[in-house]
């Protein structure tokens, strides 16, 4: 019935049906200050969540660039597919806000 949920290897996505997941866009990022020539990609809905994801990964490698409020401008473009071009770099400025988060409990 679909297989037991799970993530994608390919996107990353959580997968609750895994036989009707369909991966997100294929997004290229360029960051020169970052990468050099290199260029990464991630899977998105859009430009904008793809230098999200961008930016929450590259904080993941453990500098918290972006939570300690460190800008950066970086170059997005859809990627090529097999049955399509690229399409055309379009500039975003990548940042992040840290949130706390306030609770209580009964001892």
């Amino acid at each position: 019935m679909g297989g037991l949920p799970c993530f994608c290897p390919t996107c990353g996505n959580f997968m609750i049906r895994p036989d009707k997941h369909r991966c997100s866009p294929r997004w290229e990022i360029k960051y020169p200050d970052w990468l050099g020539d290199e260029t990464k990609f991630v899977h998105a809905h859009d430009a904008g969540e793809a230098g999200e994801r961008f930016a929450r990964v590259t904080d993941s490698y453990g500098d918290y660039e972006f939570a300690n409020g460190h800008e950066a401008e970086v170059q997005i473009r859809r990627a090529a597919t097999d049955t399509e071009e690229p399409g055309p770099w379009e500039t975003y400025i990548l940042s992040a806000e840290p949130s706390v988060e306030y609770h209580a409990r009964q001892k």
